[in-house]
């Protein structure tokens, strides 16, 4: 099922805020007819509805610039609870209404949890960057300036690399 798409089915990222990994289990819906799963793309992880013996590629239902982790669906699979980061959160729980085709309906932000520590905060907007390799497809980085950067100033500069290519920087919290 997974053939359609050029990415992996799960959530293979990494970040500061978050420790150790929470295996998203493939959800089936209760005609047996799609499968619901987190899919790995570019830093961010959303998630995807599959359709059972079928070829067609899998559909987006919720995404964003951020990364989906702990789904918990309900009992008939119609509605879904996960965490989702951004970079400037460390993650808040969601709600959402699963339809039987396209995107997710009604998404709630449930929790506030880090709005107190960040409210004070001058926090770096990661910077999507591209960049072409000889043998690849290419790889992607995030620039993340000091806070109030300005043009004219030079700062220095710190890279870290995490090497892969088995996991992926994504849309999250990074110290």
């Amino acid at each position: 099922l997974s053939s359609r798409i050029d990415r992996p089915v799960d959530n293979m990222s990494l970040s500061d805020s978050r420790m150790g990994g929470f295996i998203n289990y493939p959800t089936w819906t209760p005609d047996s007819g799609h499968i619901y799963m987190t899919v790995s793309d570019w830093g961010r992880v959303g998630l995807y509805r599959f359709t059972a013996g079928d070829s067609a590629a899998p559909e987006p239902v919720i995404g964003g610039d951020r990364t989906l982790t702990n789904l918990s669906f309900t009992p008939d699979a119609r509605a879904v609870a996960f965490v989702a980061g951004t970079p400037s959160n460390p993650g808040d729980l969601f709600f959402a209404t699963l339809q039987e085709t396209g995107p997710a309906r009604d998404e709630q932000q449930l929790t506030p949890v880090n709005k107190h520590v960040f409210a004070d905060l001058l926090i770096s907007d990661a910077e999507e960057s591209h960049f072409d390799s000889p043998d690849g497809p290419g790889l992607q980085g995030w620039v993340m300036r000091q806070p109030g950067f300005g043009e004219c100033r030079k700062d220095p500069a710190a890279v870290t690399i995490h090497g892969g290519p088995h996991t992926m920087y994504d849309v999250a919290v990074s110290h």
